[in-house]
């Protein structure tokens, strides 16, 4: 993040196939901090959990996902905080109700995506050239 945005759609993802799996829309995106509202239309379809660059808060608004982090299997739905440190790592096992609607307050960005890949983390890039 560089500068400032409000009220934007900041990310688009699509799976390989063109198939709409995420969109990230910035309320307000500074260099300290971000508020964002997802649309998640699908699960996660790599086979590893990834992180995130920034310390985060989140909570689903509308519908409900099961996600599997280092705890296990966990159940998302309306209403129930979750938050993370740069090494939270996690994935979208597979959306219950959706597309799921979250409100997420992302901290300063601090490191790059890292995936989860036999118990070390491997950049994005990397992971993505693979």
């Amino acid at each position: 993040r560089s500068g400032f945005a409000f009220m934007k759609w900041v990310k688009t993802i699509r799976s390989k196939s063109g198939r709409l799996h995420f969109r990230r829309f910035a309320i307000i995106e500074t260099p300290w901090f971000a508020v964002y509202i997802h649309r998640i239309y699908e699960g996660d379809r790599d086979p590893h959990m990834h992180s995130h660059p920034w310390p985060f808060w989140t909570m689903v608004l509308w519908g409900s996902y099961t996600e599997l982090n280092e705890k296990g299997l966990s159940w998302r739905q309306p209403f129930q905080p979750i938050s993370g440190g740069y090494d939270y790592v996690h994935k979208i096992q597979a959306i219950i109700q959706g597309p799921v609607t979250t409100i997420l307050l992302a901290g300063r960005r601090r490191e790059d995506w890292y995936y989860r890949v036999d118990g070390k983390l491997m950049r994005f890039d990397k992971y993505r050239n693979k």
